[in-house]
């Protein structure tokens, strides 16, 4: 029998959402906020939709992963990877604010949301992930969102990985790969379209900034520990906007290398990896 692959190897938390959205690998507790519900048309079966209404600014739709009782962190503080299947809705409420893929945080609500790890995210005209604090915001490897769209499915799940080591790391601090990191266009591709980062390399900071697959070195760190990991925000102004699927995170960091085989492997990491089942 041939072997798992090695991005099986230091999985904590899988989610599905098939059946219902508490994971399958993680003993953790779910917390809905808003109106998040199971729908049918997930990247594999049953997925999360995560939208919001607009007839009040409170109802945004979240659902916070938590280990109340102990164990395996769901987002690991020191280091660690998180990948997700996402279908954005492009028509979204005429709203101001961040769309929020998912954020750790220090404490559940209706305690204060204290920010404990890197924030992926949609503002302005930028995508990726954010160095979030309570008192400030600044990038910490974002692109802009006119150039990732371009290898993005329009209408269609894309999956997205991140990575993250916190601290004064050596090397990378934080990773994000979209679509398996190759380079495909999948809009404003026209006959003549070339890609101009097909050849790009670290720069003399050890960085790798391409709207597709991207490191940074820059340092980044949190006073508060992470009690719990946040899909979508809790507010209309936060919300994602969308359907997440297959949910995965890890207490490593992958390389570039395994982050691709999570995407063209073509199956649910659940299916993939048997001690998830």
């Amino acid at each position: 029998m041939a072997l798992p692959p090695s991005f099986c190897d230091g999985l904590v938390l899988v989610a599905s959402f098939d059946v219902t959205p508490a994971p399958e690998l993680g003993a953790v507790d779910v917390v809905s906020h808003g109106a998040s519900k199971l729908v049918a048309d997930g990247r594999f079966g049953n997925a999360l939709e995560l939208a919001a209404d607009a007839g009040d600014d409170e109802a945004g739709a979240a659902v916070y992963f938590a280990n109340r009782a102990g164990g395996a962190p769901v987002f690991p503080d020191a280091e660690g990877t998180l990948a997700m299947w996402v279908r954005r809705y492009d028509q979204v409420l005429p709203i101001q604010g961040a769309r929020v893929y998912y954020r750790p945080v220090g404490a559940l609500p209706p305690a204060a949301l204290t920010p404990s790890g890197p924030t992926l995210a949609e503002y302005d005209t930028k995508f990726g992930l954010l160095d979030a604090r309570p008192d400030r915001t600044r990038d910490l490897l974002t692109f802009s969102l006119p150039e990732a769209r371009r290898y993005l499915r329009p209408n269609a799940p894309n999956h997205f990985v991140t990575a993250w080591r916190r601290g004064d790391a050596s090397g990378p601090t934080a990773y994000l790969v979209i679509n398996g990191g190759t380079g495909e266009r999948f809009d404003d591709a026209g006959p003549d379209a070339t890609d101009p980062y097909a050849d790009a390399s670290p720069n003399e900071a050890g960085a790798l900034l391409v709207p597709y697959r991207g490191y940074t070195s820059a340092p980044w760190d949190y006073d508060a520990s992470t009690s719990a990991l946040r899909l979508s925000g809790p507010q209309v102004s936060s919300t994602l906007q969308g359907i997440v699927d297959d949910v995965a995170v890890w207490n490593r960091v992958l390389s570039l290398e395994e982050m691709e085989a999570t995407y063209r492997s073509g199956r649910a990491i659940g299916e993939v990896c048997p001690r998830t089942k």
